[in-house]
This record gives structure tokens, C-alpha cells and sequence, in this order.
């Protein structure tokens, strides 16, 4: 995942995860917010935009310190989202933006079993040239990995497999260099 001297940048981001715990004791969801948290914090500049998903919120938030706030405060209450509408919908709030900016979705799981939610948005990205860049990442053992990895065979998406959380935000900041 490079990032480019664009005018800025446009991240969305869908977290499906569960409540499980990782190998520490500590909720999946906890160590990748933080770790999310962190990633944004080193960086996110003034101009880059920043969008989580949430079923009722179509604005993304600008600068660094409303993207750690909106990281930090999501909660879930570990029930499946529909994985399918979520990429969905931060997909359009990100294209939406600026095309001069640059434009990624990360979805970070730790429990998808299915390609099927992905096959509307590969419809539409085969239908349109798009901007958007898609880093799917994989947590721990219980998600399909055969289903990330059948997806990033596509253009505009690529795989991250990560063991533990805590090697989230090392792995984005060295990809992005």
C-alpha cells in the first residue's frame, strides 16, 4: 500500500470483528482501535479526510484528532454487521470526496466466512474506473483467509494476513514507505 503526494487523502474504514479475545487476554476489537488509533495519529495530516463506518453516518470527519475520536469511541456490540452494505457504503462516502484525493477503505475482520459481500462492489468497480484503493486485513485465525485473498486478486485490493492485532499498525506504517 503506497500513498502518494496527493492534495490529501481520503481513508474509509469498516471494522467487522467480534469480541473475541487474542492471545493476551485482550478483546480483538480493543487492540486494533488502538492500534488504529495510533496508525492515524502518525499519519493522518490537516487536510486528509477520514471516514468509519456507521449505518447512519454518510460524513467523513477532517483532521487528525476527530479520526482518533471517532476510532477510539466505536463500539460494538459484537452482532455480524451486513459486511456487504458497510463496504458499501464507505466505499460511496469515499468516492464521493474530491477525486484528487487520495482514496482508500480498509476493512480490518476477524470473523468473514463468505466472498458474497464482496460480489456488488466488484460488480461496480468492473463497471466504472475508480480511484479507490481497498486493503482488506485479516486478524488472528478465525476468518477465511481463502475469501481475503480471492477478493485482493482483483484490481484495487490487496491482503493483509495479520496474527495478532498488535502488528496492525507496524504493518500499515512499513507499507506505506
Amino acid at each position: 500500500m503506497q500513498f502518494d503526494s496527493h492534495v490529501g487523502r481520503m481513508f474509509g474504514l469498516v471494522l467487522d470483528l467480534s469480541y473475541r479475545q487474542d492471545g493476551d487476554g485482550k478483546r480483538i476489537i480493543d487492540a486494533v482501535k488502538s492500534e488504529l488509533a495510533q496508525f492515524a495519529t502518525d499519519t493522518l495530516e490537516g487536510e486528509d479526510l477520514f471516514y468509519l463506518y456507521h449505518p447512519e453516518v454518510w460524513e467523513p470527519v477532517e483532521g487528525v484528532g476527530s479520526a482518533v475520536s471517532v476510532i477510539s469511541n466505536y463500539e460494538t456490540d459484537g452482532w455480524l454487521i451486513n459486511v456487504d452494505y458497510a463496504i458499501r457504503q464507505t466505499f460511496y462516502v469515499v468516492e464521493a470526496e474530491d477525486e484528487d484525493l487520495e482514496q482508500m477503505v480498509l476493512f480490518v475482520t476477524d470473523r468473514v466466512q463468505d466472498k458474497a459481500p464482496f460480489r456488488k462492489l466488484l460488480l461496480v468497480l468492473r463497471k466504472q474506473e475508480m480511484n479507490c484503493k481497498f486493503v482488506l486485513i485479516g486478524v488472528g485465525s478465525h476468518y477465511k483467509k481463502n475469501v481475503l485473498e480471492e477478493v485482493a486478486e482483483n484490481d484495487n485490493f490487496s491482503y493483509i494476513h495479520l496474527d495478532s492485532p498488535s502488528e496492525l499498525q507496524g504493518v500499515l506504517l512499513n507499507s506505506r514507505s
